[in-house]
């Protein structure tokens, strides 16, 4: 048995309710959007001031140990190791 309903109850449906839902959804996917923005722009900030700061390390260490290249060398490595440590966790 297929019923039919009264147009009416349609047209309710398509010019009240429809919209409604529309604007519901856009405001979701707006915000989504919006805190995905944000991780982003955080996530880029952090990259960036880790990357300042193991060339910084790195130079440090470089001046620190000018006259030891062995220990310069050993302390750079154990940097390179950290790093490596840091990638496999992502």
């Amino acid at each position: 048995n297929f019923q039919t309903g009264d147009p009416e109850d349609f047209s309710v449906v398509v010019g009240q309710i429809a919209p409604n839902i529309g604007v519901l959804y856009a405001t979701l996917l707006s915000l989504t959007l919006s805190v995905l923005y944000q991780r982003f722009t955080r996530i880029q900030e952090n990259v960036s001031t880790e990357a300042m700061l193991l060339s910084q390390i790195t130079r440090n260490l470089l001046s620190l140990f000018a006259d030891e290249p062995e220990w310069a060398q050993e302390s750079l490595q154990i940097v390179a190791n950290q790093v490596r440590i840091m990638l496999s966790r992502t």
